[in-house]
């Protein structure tokens, strides 16, 4: 996970810098003095005498490869990986309160190197604007919360209802959705989005309204009793990990 604040202010034009880390570098570089492979311009945010929190989640490092140990027979793809980008911005309010607009992006992370790999050898410094990769290859939602740390694995997301009376798993896969939109078979905790979403369309963080298709699924799993019982959330290759609070806190685990 990497995070950082932004001064809208000086710069309102947010930037996911590639660096080759296995080019040769002064032990003493700053990294923001390391010559850039590319950039992937994100929306244009406001210009505000606020800062901005951005924080970028992928579920493994760049350094990560699958074992490939009998015992291990099957893995996630490194290319297989879903990126989450945290967009907060604060909100004011004269009584001293403060709120946040919290915005989540995701996306591929095989179409961040997809773009990569189409730059000619030995060129640098190229920028992918965001209406290249953006609105058709990634999906941005309003959150009502944020910290998401353990809950990404592979292209899934699971969160807990707002309410905490239950989860949400949204999976980007491509194959589960075309076998979806192949078989037909959908039921009633089961949601296909493949429409355009607009964000932020009273102006609180960008400049414009976001508009983002990445298909995706949707599968909620709500409380029996409908009642707040849902802490914390963690997935792995194969489970649901899920803290409860139903008077005193219990961990339970879910195959699927």
């Amino acid at each position: 996970m990497a995070g950082v604040a932004y001064d809208l202010t000086k710069d309102p034009y947010l930037t996911l810098d590639v660096i080759d880390i296995n080019s040769p570098l002064d032990l003493c570089t700053d990294i923001r003095d390391a010559e850039l492979v590319c950039s992937f311009r994100c929306p244009t945010v406001i210009t505000a005498d606020v800062e901005l929190q951005f924080s970028i989640r992928p579920e493994y490092p760049p350094s990560w490869a699958p074992d490939l140990t009998p015992e291990h027979p099957f893995s996630t793809s490194r290319n297989g990986q879903l990126l989450v980008m945290e967009f907060v911005t604060p909100e004011f309010h004269p009584n001293d309160e403060v709120d946040e607009h919290i915005f989540v992006l995701f996306v591929h992370l095989s179409t961040i190197l997809a773009r990569i790999k189409s730059i000619c050898n030995g060129q640098t410094g190229c920028i992918f604007p965001w209406e290249d990769w953006g609105p058709r290859d990634a999906r941005m939602m309003d959150f009502d919360e944020s910290d998401f740390l353990y809950n990404i694995h592979g292209t899934k997301f699971v969160k807990p209802f707002p309410d905490r009376s239950g989860i949400e798993l949204y999976d980007f896969n491509h194959r589960s959705i075309r076998h979806l939109l192949l078989s037909g078979e959908v039921d009633r905790q089961t949601k296909l989005l493949t429409e355009d979403t607009t964000c932020d369309e009273e102006g609180d963080t960008f400049k414009q309204p976001v508009t983002t298709s990445l298909p995706y699924l949707i599968r909620t799993f709500p409380s029996s009793t409908g009642t707040p019982i849902v802490g914390d959330v963690m997935l792995s290759e194969d489970a649901l990990i899920m803290l409860s609070r139903v008077c005193t806190y219990s961990l339970s685990a879910f195959s699927f």
